[in-house]
């Protein structure tokens, strides 16, 4: 079964972000990790479910699981999603090194 990924308007941000951020330190850093992510989505599309629950799970009703994946210097980002029927909805992107995020600030 394939899932339909959808970014949602916070994660679109999130990733123009971090994208812009990058970028003013290495254009291509930020177009490495611009692929990174992609390939992270493309796998979202195959099977959500492999992912685990994030931390922020506990702190709503629906199920939150998280991606990772990292740059070439190791740094690690978190893609944090739910899952409904046969939708992915990415709901933030950020650095592992952020701490959880609020319950206000997850949907």
């Amino acid at each position: 079964m394939s899932f339909h990924v959808t970014l949602v308007p916070r994660a679109q941000h999130d990733i123009a972000e971090i994208h812009e951020w990058i970028r003013s330190r290495s254009p291509e850093g930020a177009d490495r990790w611009r692929l990174a992510l992609n390939k992270a989505l493309e796998r979202l599309e195959h099977n959500p479910e492999f992912y685990g629950l994030a931390e922020e799970d506990q702190l709503v009703e629906d199920e939150i699981r998280e991606f990772l994946f990292k740059t070439r210097r190791g740094r690690v980002f978190r893609g944090i999603f739910t899952v409904d029927e046969n939708e992915v909805f990415v709901l933030h992107v950020r650095s592992s090194e952020r701490g959880p995020l609020a319950a206000d600030e997850i949907l």
